[in-house]
């Protein structure tokens, strides 16, 4: 794609990837050298020609491949234990993963995605990095996402019975919900 629109592949290089924490080197694995990223931690790049996906490393789940501008958003954020996060542009999943680790076994996180295929990928990635517990994830159109019960919604507002119902099938659709996410703005028996 990139030759044949004129653009030069080597704007896309170094490739990075990001160690689980606590996971040491895996040079020998990937078959190269990789070099630290100094101001992001556990990012490294990798020479653009080393496929991961064939590694060890990668197929247990110990590292992942993220661009060095979506691990310094979620650095940015500065994410604590506990804390619950909304990530709007969910998929495919990197930024949403290292949330994750950063959270640890506490806090939560709503992916929200307008593309269902993509956060399927996002799913996918979630469960194979095992840090699904504290993560929900919507397809929904992130500018108009909402979790405010439709009870909440119905008995508010002051619209006509078929704009409300019109606004009940808008809601957005849970297609993943980890065992330790909690319930935001959805009944009991909505989950």
């Amino acid at each position: 794609f990139l030759n044949d629109n004129g653009i030069d592949p080597s704007i896309y290089t170094p490739r990075y990837i990001r160690l689980k924490p606590g996971l040491e080197t895996i040079e020998a694995d990937l078959k190269c050298t990789l070099e630290k990223v100094e101001w992001l931690p556990n990012f490294y790049s990798l020479p653009p020609h080393i496929q991961i996906a064939s590694s060890k490393a990668y197929q247990d789940g110990k590292i992942y491949g993220i661009d060095a501008a979506s691990g310094a958003a979620v650095s940015a954020l500065n994410i604590s234990s506990g804390d619950h996060v909304l990530d709007l542009c969910a998929a495919p999943g990197a930024k949403l993963c290292m949330i994750l680790e950063l959270l640890g076994n506490s806090g939560s996180v709503t992916g929200v995605d307008v593309a269902r295929h993509r956060l399927a990928a996002c799913r996918t990635l979630i469960q194979k990095y095992s840090l699904g517990d504290h993560c929900r994830l919507f397809v929904s159109d992130g500018a108009s996402f909402s979790l405010i019960p439709i009870r909440y919604k119905e008995w508010t507002s002051r619209r006509p019975w078929k704009e409300r119902k019109k606004a009940i099938k808008e809601r957005p659709e849970m297609i993943y919900y980890g065992r330790q996410s909690g319930v935001v703005g959805l009944s009991k028996s909505e989950l």
